[in-house]
């Protein structure tokens, strides 16, 4: 809805915000639950910490690449979101709301396809 709307996102970061970030990193999320369930439930144990260790490296690099842009280039884009904010903004309200309507979309074909 904040795709049509445009309600403005503001990041404010305090302590708090980062004691949230660090405990919720801590609870394991439900696909890994359920990979060391069902591999567990399977009798094979090791593919379901072999995909979480492989899953945990995935999302380290994710992070650790972002970080490193952000800092690489982080005037460029300081000077990118200046100069081109309101096609920015155009660009992220089409994103916003293209992926909502692909959520959408694969729902009804998921009810459809079920009736």
């Amino acid at each position: 809805m904040r795709a049509f709307l445009g309600t403005p996102h503001h990041h404010h970061y305090s302590g708090q915000d980062l004691a949230v970030g660090i405990a919720s990193g801590l609870v394991p999320c439900p696909l890994t639950l359920f990979v060391m369930t069902f591999s567990m439930s399977k009798g094979v144990p090791v593919a379901g910490v072999l995909f979480e260790m492989v899953m945990m490296i995935g999302v380290a690099a994710t992070l650790s690449t972002e970080a490193a842009v952000r800092i690489l280039f982080r005037k460029q884009i300081v000077r990118l979101f200046e100069t081109k904010s309101g096609m920015l903004t155009t660009v992220a309200r089409g994103l916003q709301a293209l992926s909502g309507a692909i959520v959408v979309a694969l729902a009804v074909h998921q009810v459809g396809s079920s009736i």
